[in-house]
């Protein structure tokens, strides 16, 4: 790929999308590597990482561009692994790195014992922390305008029908994304948060909650979504690839809410 064929200015970028084996960090893979990026991808399910590599192939393409690892990121000595691992792939020089690590998938109510509140942080805060303390010592290059890219939600910014423990989490999430964002702005690296409404994509969350509640989906549509529909991981991928790329110069330590026009936020 030419340097004009590239529109968003990855060419020969090394971009790190942990979890994003499915859903919008696999179409944001294939957005990149379309973009003349090399792009790891790590995920836990190993054949899951497989459909993902036989996704985003094509004859045409230098392998080497594309590396899927499995790896369970929640892990601090398998994170290590992968720290090393990436590192030699890269060559000590990664541009980019996107987390998509979280799950609202967790009752709802408020009177939880305190190991019940440790384990939505960890799976929804800590993990992601873990991944960004692993690799951001291989982004200290001053090259290509590097970014670090981190996933919330709509959850963590209002009063939204999700379980407390889950929107508490990832209100800490956004808050550790801003706060990280002033350490490292003098290092020239850019930390954002994207915040996604209700996204459909096969084998995610909201495919399991519209076969499980299809009435009440289509009333909190019809409702509280201006556009009176669910996202799909693909338009996600573009806000995604958007904010993260090198020439989007000027942008750090914003919380990017992308919700059809659900949120009543006004700032």
């Amino acid at each position: 790929m030419s340097e004009k064929n590239t529109t968003f200015g990855f060419l020969d970028q090394y971009v790190l999308i942990a979890g994003g084996f499915r859903g919008m960090g696999l179409e944001l893979a294939r957005l990149l590597l379309d973009d003349g990026a090399n792009v790891a991808v790590i995920g836990r399910d190993s054949e899951r990482g497989e459909k993902a590599r036989q996704t985003l192939s094509h004859p045409e393409m230098d392998p080497r561009r594309l590396k899927i690892i499995q790896a369970d990121l929640s892990s601090e000595e398998l994170l290590q692994d992968v720290q090393a691992e990436v590192k030699q792939w890269c060559s000590g020089k990664l541009h980019h790195l996107t987390v998509f690590l979280g799950s609202g998938k967790t009752p709802s109510g408020h009177d939880f014992p305190l190991e019940h509140w440790r384990t939505v942080f960890e799976v929804n805060v800590f993990a992601s922390i873990g991944v960004v303390q692993s690799f951001i010592p291989l982004m200290f290059h001053g090259e290509g305008n590097p970014s670090i890219l981190l996933t919330g939600a709509i959850a963590g910014i209002e009063r939204v029908r999700a379980p407390m423990t889950y929107s508490v989490a990832k209100t800490a999430l956004i808050a550790y994304s801003n706060q990280l964002a002033e350490s490292l702005v003098d290092e020239g690296i850019r930390v954002l948060t994207i915040s996604p409404g209700n996204v459909f994509y096969k084998g995610g969350r909201w495919e399991e909650i519209m076969e499980e509640r299809p009435d009440e989906v289509a009333k909190l549509l019809k409702e509280k979504v201006g556009m009176k529909r669910l996202g799909s991981a693909e338009e996600l991928a573009w806000v995604y690839l958007s904010n993260m790329s090198p020439k989007n110069s000027f942008t750090t330590g914003q919380n990017i809410v992308c919700d059809g026009l659900q949120t009543n936020r006004i700032f």
